[in-house]
């Protein structure tokens, strides 16, 4: 049995989200994930009692509670989608879906910068070396 509360925004920005859930029944632990442009995916655990635990980056695997006991995965593959399982099942697929647009679409227009200038330059050096 996995019982557990569907991810909430906590707070979002343009730059960045923070989400969470709660993971367990007896005893509840709550999870917060946070995405940021500049800082990636952070994520750690806090317990019913207001305790912190250690802090995770990226891509991890960490349990949560006491007696009752889940083990909750932090995935991200490489399109910056952010996926969160508990036990094995999965939460939530796709948990800052705005930010991973944001994502693709600052990578879409640095190619497309850095491909315009490179491309900018082989044409002026061709220009010197064979028309000039």
């Amino acid at each position: 049995m996995n019982p557990y509360q569907p991810p909430a925004t906590v707070s979002a920005s343009l730059f960045g989200s923070l989400r969470r859930f709660r993971v367990g029944a007896a005893e509840p632990s709550t999870v917060l994930v946070s995405a940021s442009l500049w800082k990636g995916v952070r994520s750690y655990e806090e317990n019913s009692e207001g305790v912190t635990g250690p802090e995770h980056r990226g891509q991890c695997e960490f349990e949560v509670g006491e007696a009752e006991k889940y083990l909750v995965k932090i995935a991200v593959d490489g399109t910056a989608q952010v996926s969160v399982y508990v036990d094995g099942v999965l939460v939530d697929a796709n948990l800052f879906p705005k930010l991973r647009v944001r994502i693709v679409w600052i990578v879409g227009w640095f190619v497309f910068m850095v491909s315009s200038v490179v491309s900018a330059l082989c044409i002026l050096l061709c220009w010197y070396f064979f028309v000039g």
